[in-house]
């Protein structure tokens, strides 16, 4: 009677060793190819520190720097279906908030002079995601500069490509 109690023991030991090790190895975090397109409309407010750029001025008459923005958007992105964002910043930094279709959120910080994305941190799934993509924007049509109300409106495409882990 005592081996038999023993060898129950011995398999339920193993059991609880075998699932902690098959919970643990489901909440490792695995890194991951990322693509994501889509297309914005961003609104460049002008301040007194930030004015339309003058030729050969840093920025360009798409994003003069210095100057504070928000921009919405929906595209498609890898691991999150259809997408819609958010972003805000003084340009060229910034940040943004990629929803997913089930409501599942990524953060990124981004450099928009030289494309740099860093993904950090999420809701859901994407809870203390990590990752780095390069974005390229590309300006549909020319800007639309409001002075009365001091904005500067265009719409863009946009791609990223990178590694994400969750």
């Amino acid at each position: 009677m005592l081996m038999k109690t023993r060898g129950l023991a011995l398999g339920v030991a193993l059991l609880v060793c075998l699932f902690s090790t098959v919970a643990a190895n489901g909440q490792q975090k695995v890194e991951r190819p990322f693509k994501m397109t889509g297309h914005s409309q961003v609104v460049i407010r002008f301040t007194e520190q930030c004015y339309p750029p003058s030729p050969g001025s840093p920025g360009s008459q798409y994003f003069p720097m210095g100057c504070p923005y928000a921009g919405r958007g929906e595209g498609v992105a890898s691991h999150l279906g259809r997408i819609t964002t958010t972003d805000v910043g003084i340009f060229p930094i910034g940040a943004a908030v990629i929803i997913a279709a089930n409501g599942d959120q990524l953060l990124f910080s981004a450099n928009n002079a030289t494309g740099l994305m860093e993904i950090n941190g999420g809701t859901g799934r994407f809870e203390g995601a990590t990752g780095v993509a390069i974005g390229t924007l590309t300006p549909d049509g020319d800007p639309v500069v409001d002075p009365v109300a001091g904005t500067l409106t265009q719409e863009f495409s946009w791609t990223a490509e990178g590694r994400i882990k969750y």
